[in-house]
């Protein structure tokens, strides 16, 4: 019920797929039925007879072999939709199947706590599975043996402290009801003694309180370094690139259909390095940065995404500041030093050299104002509450230099296809990024890099772009509706 601030995107992940999808509605008063039609699900409006026997409803109106079970606030993941193609496809002997679902509490998806992988059984056969009557968290009754699932649905439980309050006393409502109505009493000391005992489980048996520090752990890092025939420009970023301070990473060389002379700067770099480099490639046909980088994302190996565009060249600590800033339930947007067109010549064609760089060659520069900035070439701060945005701000967002969780990117269906020629679709990326709950801090004085000049793109569907951004903001959509999944399923 009112649901639809959640479940456009929840149909949209599945729309494209399924055979027919069947909502259950009793009572909205915000739209959801009409969203629900206009995005092909069949709908029904009826009473609350509570979850269970809503759920048996819904089952009674299915047509297919196979039923996959979603609340609104849920999302099929591509790779889920993968594995349960494959076993259509290849058949099973089981009646049904359990999946992991990832969790977000408060827009930060939570890692212990009993909340993953937190197995539950969505995908069963019709004619072999039904619910328990009960009015709270039902149980699926299976005839028959139940498989396993390793790719997760995407959980977006609980948005505030505030829904946090409401759904606690909803569901302590209904299960003291429950238990009423079963003759069922308790006393003062066994609520203490549960609730204490609820606290030991979640919070240290459960290793809960991982999950109240910051990611600090030594996870891969894949970078994505996107780039379009400029293979001199390439050549010194991956040079940087495999220079390092931080050694736990990857390099994915994004490429929206250069030539051979891009390839062969890949190799090369490639035979220099120990380190993982892989060239993702599609044809040219005009500009599109969106299409390639999830390529590149559905390449990536690692837990974090760096973006980083191929005239961007990154300092020696580059990716150690991004993994210093690193956090569950937040994204990272880089800073920049812009270079002007006759250093970037100096560097391109080695008339100068960045690993012979120190502050009397900066200082030169930037007074010929050859550079932007000096400062934070030499100034590196850590994390603190300034860097935090309240809110989303347009001012700061650039893919080339950008910073967010696989998981959360996967959840948002990455980059929108839809956007064509230059403009936006980075603001649009973080825009859903932050409908999904992802805050963003600002990496200035600790994640710059150096921005070779370069001629301007032709900025002819910008204003239309932006709007599109508008929109996205405007309905909270979180889900891209050309995205990750196209290159997923590839």
């Amino acid at each position: 019920m009112n649901e639809a601030h959640d479940i456009g995107d929840c149909l949209e992940s599945v729309r494209h797929w399924a055979d027919e999808i069947i909502v259950f509605d009793s009572g909205s008063t915000d739209g959801t039925p009409a969203l629900c039609r206009e995005l092909g699900a069949r709908v029904f409006e009826t009473d609350w007879p509570g979850d269970g026997p809503q759920k048996n409803r819904a089952l009674a109106q299915a047509h297919s072999d196979w039923v996959l079970c979603l609340d609104a606030d849920e999302r099929a993941t591509p790779e889920l939709r993968a594995e349960i193609d494959f076993i259509l496809t290849n058949g099973t002997p089981h009646a049904g199947f359990s999946t992991p679902r990832r969790s977000s509490f408060c827009g930060r998806f939570m890692k212990h706590s009993g909340w993953w992988p937190d197995r539950i059984q969505r995908l069963f056969k019709r004619d072999r599975a039904r619910f328990t009557d009960v009015s709270v968290h039902p149980s699926l009754i299976l005839d028959g043996t139940l498989g396993k699932f390793n790719s997760p649905i995407i959980h977006f439980s609980i948005p505030d402290i505030k829904e946090a309050l409401d759904k606690m006393n909803a569901y302590s409502s209904a299960g003291a009801q429950i238990l009423f109505e079963r003759g069922k009493r308790a006393s003062l000391s066994q609520a203490i003694g549960h609730g204490l005992w609820a606290f030991i489980r979640t919070y240290l048996i459960q290793l809960g309180f991982l999950d109240a520090k910051m990611a600090r752990a030594n996870f891969l890092i894949s970078v994505i370094v996107s780039t379009y025939n400029r293979p001199d420009a390439l050549a010194l970023v991956l040079a940087q690139c495999l220079a390092q301070t931080d050694t736990n990473y990857e390099v994915i060389v994004a490429d929206d259909g250069s030539g051979e002379p891009t390839r062969t700067v890949i190799q090369v770099a490639a035979n220099q390095t120990d380190l993982a480099v892989s060239h993702v490639w599609q044809p040219d046909q005009g500009f599109r940065a969106a299409a390639i980088r999830n390529q590149g994302i559905a390449q990536a190996r690692g837990e974090y995404l760096i973006f980083l565009d191929g005239d961007c060249v990154p300092q020696g600590d580059f990716i150690a500041r991004h993994r210093a800033l690193a956090e569950t339930g937040w994204m990272v947007t880089g800073s920049r030093i812009l270079l002007n067109e006759a250093l970037t010549s100096d560097l391109l064609t080695q008339r100068l050299s960045l690993t012979q760089a120190n502050l009397r060659f900066w200082v030169r520069q930037r007074c010929a104002q050859r550079s932007n900035k000096l400062l934070p070439l030499f100034i590196k701060l850590p994390d603190f509450a300034q860097r935090r945005v309240n809110g989303f701000k347009w001012r700061g967002i650039k893919s080339c230099n950008l910073a967010a969780w696989t998981v959360d990117v996967h959840a948002i269906n990455g980059f929108d296809e839809a956007f064509s020629g230059w403009g936006h679709e980075d603001a649009d990326f973080v825009a859903r990024l932050y409908n999904a709950g992802v805050r963003r801090k600002k990496g200035f004085y600790a994640t710059e890099v150096l921005h070779l000049w370069h001629q301007e793109q032709p900025r002819d569907n910008a204003s239309l772009n932006y709007q599109r951004v508008l929109e996205v903001l405007q309905s909270k959509r979180i889900w891209a509706r050309h995205g990750l999944d196209q290159a997923l399923t590839n």
